[in-house]
This record gives structure tokens, sequence and C-alpha cells, in this order.
């Protein structure tokens, strides 16, 4: 007699719904409040919403956060520094959204990403500490508002996939990503 094995059920990937109001502030509150609710979670899935305003710093205790997800909002501002403290994130993908200013420095201690996301914002500078990932190997950063790229970024040899830098204001880029010798696309 043939067996039938049956695969086991995977819990589902946390994941915040859709607003049920459209007051910014409401749902400004929705997030942080879901942010303390799934300090044990391993995926974040925001993405595609209408969250407005900044991210919470209450994202720096999701210590066992490996994806945080957040493209297609209409975040604003700058970034918390407490993102710095994802030590087991992998992927992080603030993409399209009406983020300012540069990212934290603190993203230079993520030691385990390796795919940045952040195309489509208003960034005007990257900081250097972004050299400092060396497991990353996809970093984008499409249509932003960068007038250059930091050297440091010669440093990332596991990038392999892709930099994405097009659609900027770059005048030139930076002869150090010559050291970049793993990666397909620029």
């Amino acid at each position: 007699a043939a067996r039938s094995f049956s695969k086991p059920r995977r819990a589902p990937r946390p994941s915040l719904a859709r607003p049920t109001t459209a007051h910014a502030a409401t749902q400004q509150t929705d997030v942080a409040l879901r942010l303390e609710v799934h300090q044990n979670t391993r995926w974040f899935n925001g993405g595609d919403n209408a969250i407005s305003g900044s991210l919470p710093s209450t994202v720096g205790k999701l210590a066992d956060l490996e994806l945080l997800m957040l493209r297609r909002n209409a975040m604003r501002g700058p970034l918390p520094t407490e993102l710095g403290d994802l030590r087991a994130v992998q992927t992080l993908d603030i993409s399209q959204n009406n983020l300012t200013l540069e990212l934290p420095t603190e993203l230079g201690k993520l030691a385990t990403l390796t795919r940045l996301e952040a195309s489509g914002n208003v960034l005007g500078a990257l900081p250097t500490q972004l050299g400092k990932l060396s497991a990353l190997t996809q970093l984008s950063v499409l249509t932003n508002a960068l007038v250059e790229l930091p050297t440091e970024l010669g440093r990332l040899t596991a990038l392999s996939a892709y930099l994405q830098v097009g659609w900027n204001a770059l005048s030139a880029l930076p002869t150090e990503l010559g050291e970049l010798t793993a990666l397909r696309q620029l």
C-alpha cells in the first residue's frame, strides 16, 4: 500500500494589516503598537500600505527580525538609528517612500544584511559605514537625490548580484567600485 505524506504546516508570516483609517497619526500609532507586539517575529512585511510618518524607534527591539519590508508606503523623514540594532536582519527594503537626508550610519553594524533596497526616496547621501556590510550582495539606491557615492562601497566584495545607482545626480563613480569583481550588474 502506498503511503501518503503531508507537509507540516508552516506558521503564517506576520505582516501589517492594511490600515482601516486614512488618518496618518492613527496609522503611525498602529505601526508602533504592532512593532511592540511582534518582538519575536522573523519577517515583518508592511509593504504596499499607507504607512505615513516616520518609522518608530521601537523597531530596534525586533532582535530576531530577518526581513523588514516597508516598500511603497508614505514614510517620511530620516530612519531611526535603532535600525542598527537589528543584528539578524538579512533584507531591508525601504524603497519607494519619501525618506530624506541619508541612511543612518548605524546600518553599518548589520553584519548579516545581504540585501538593501532604498530606491525611490529622496536620499541625498549614503553613509560611509555602508562599506562595512561585508555580507551585502544586493544594493539598490535608484531614483534618489545622490550626488556622489562613498568610496567605501568598493569594500563590499560580497556584492555580486547588483549595485543599482541610476536616476540620481551622480557626475562620476568612485574608482574603488572597480574592486567589486564579483559584481554582475552595475
